[in-house]
């Protein structure tokens, strides 16, 4: 999903000899983040309703991924239709950023942004945890359910200033994340192992982006 040249999930092949051109890195690794998402969108009965109707429906038929989208659509009012054009019709992944506007040691504000790389009218509704560092023994992870372009994280406001801001840091979440600059002093010794990982791959994305020039000083913050 780095490139503009990127395939959607949903492939629609002339004949099944092509099949081969489907499975590649967009279906081994953003389709089991995007049957995440879907499963946190209609919750996880629903999801599990959805599965067994639609095994019960087609069983020994052939079926295709919109008439299983079609039972999860009795189970939950969320606006399918834009989530399956967002998540799987169409390519692209979600760059997200952040403000955060903090006095005498408490935050004031706190709000997220979120476009589509290539299309920036298009947002990923998805849920992913950031995590407020404080010191080894103090964090606060807070849960977003994001599903708009411009988000307040209502739930930080209030709170003590953190040292040091972590994004994604359970996996759950798709796209390109922020890193917080105080990285460099504070380090990720102390954090858990899933903070480090996606905070490994949310520099490296960036880097690829060339969002950030100097990648040797954020290196050492992971030794």
């Amino acid at each position: 999903d780095r490139f503009p040249s990127s395939n959607p999930i949903l492939l629609h092949l002339p004949n099944l000899d092509q099949a081969g051109l489907a499975y590649g890195e967009i279906t081994y690794h953003k389709t089991p983040i995007m049957m995440h998402q879907l499963e946190v969108l209609i919750g996880q009965e629903n999801f599990r309703k959805g599965i067994q109707d639609y095994i019960k429906m087609y069983k020994g038929d052939n079926a295709n991924f919109i008439q299983l989208i079609e039972q999860f659509k009795k189970y939950t009012s969320a606006d399918i239709e834009y989530w399956l054009d967002a998540w799987v019709k169409k390519p692209g992944r979600p760059i997200i950023n952040y403000t955060i506007d903090t006095s005498g040691g408490i935050i004031n504000q706190f709000s997220l942004t979120q476009y589509k790389e290539y299309d920036k009218k298009m947002i990923l509704p998805q849920k992913f945890d950031i995590m407020l560092f404080y010191d080894s023994s103090t964090t606060e992870t807070i849960t977003i359910n994001m599903n708009q372009a411009n988000q307040k994280v209502s739930e930080a406001i209030g709170k003590k200033a953190p040292t040091l801001i972590l994004f994604n840091t359970s996996g759950e979440g798709y796209g390109v994340f922020p890193i917080d600059r105080a990285l460099l002093n504070k380090g990720l010794r102390e954090t858990t192992v899933e903070a480090r990982a996606s905070a490994v791959i949310n520099l490296y994305e960036l880097m690829l982006r060339s969002k950030e020039t100097e990648p040797e000083p954020f290196s050492k913050a992971y030794k």
